[in-house]
């Protein structure tokens, strides 16, 4: 908490002074000075990121999750030298460690895998990656991804994931229920008659259109409306 308050505060305070700077005409070498000294604090504490892809939107209990890993830091995402690991987390339905490994990066890159043992529970999963630099700047900066784990014995894992929807004039809509930004499960909001993404916020229409980011296209289709 206290290093987010810090960087809050030093982005507010060189947003002023970097205003006050462009507005004035004069040279001003005590301002001149602080814009320098805040914008070579800044470049000193660069922000790292970690984005995961994986193999598969969802899986069933047994599969091996594969994933890949970027690891990336400052405003321009260049592929980060500044830590030598990053830690991946699962973590179960009941939000509890199952696992974590520590994979070492290579050009800014890692890969991995888990293992979803037959003896774990269905429900949504998650995978967290972050790195210590990151630690720093809180949980808020980690990368946090959730995806659903189903039970094939239990006949919970079909082939595709999908709803139907009817509106008020009798018109049947069935689109897909997996999001196009990251591939999570969508849910429905009864209360706006939406579908929600849980992982990073995207939201469609009933018809399947995008009314939030950051996805940007539709649900697909499952069949012709009726």
């Amino acid at each position: 908490m206290k290093n987010k308050l810090r960087a809050f505060v030093f982005v507010g305070l060189f947003g002023c002074i970097s205003f006050f700077a462009f507005k004035s005409n004069i040279d001003n070498p005590v301002l001149d000075k602080l814009v320098t000294s805040l914008q070579h604090w800044s470049d000193s504490i660069p922000q790292e990121k970690v984005y995961l892809h994986m193999d598969k939107p969802y899986y069933a209990l047994g599969d091996t999750i594969w994933f890949k890993g970027y690891l990336t830091i400052g405003s321009r995402h260049q592929l980060s030298k500044l830590s030598g690991a990053v830690y991946v987390d699962l973590i179960s339905e009941k939000d509890s460690l199952l696992e974590q490994l520590k994979l070492p990066v290579t050009s800014g890159m890692v890969i991995g895998d888990f293992i979803l043992k037959d003896d774990y529970h269905q429900g949504n999963y998650r995978i967290r990656a972050y790195t210590q630099w990151m630690r720093n700047a809180g949980e808020d900066y980690f990368f946090d991804h959730t995806f659903l784990v189903g039970d094939v014995a239990g006949g919970d894992i079909v082939a595709r994931a999908d709803f139907s929807y009817r509106d008020d004039k009798g018109k049947l809509y069935r689109r897909s229920a997996i999001c196009t930004h990251m591939g999570c499960i969508v849910r429905f909001n009864s209360a706006e008659k939406t579908w929600d993404c849980p992982c990073h916020g995207s939201r469609f229409g009933v018809e399947g259109h995008v009314i939030n980011s950051p996805a940007i296209s539709p649900l697909a289709s499952i069949e012709e409306d009726s």
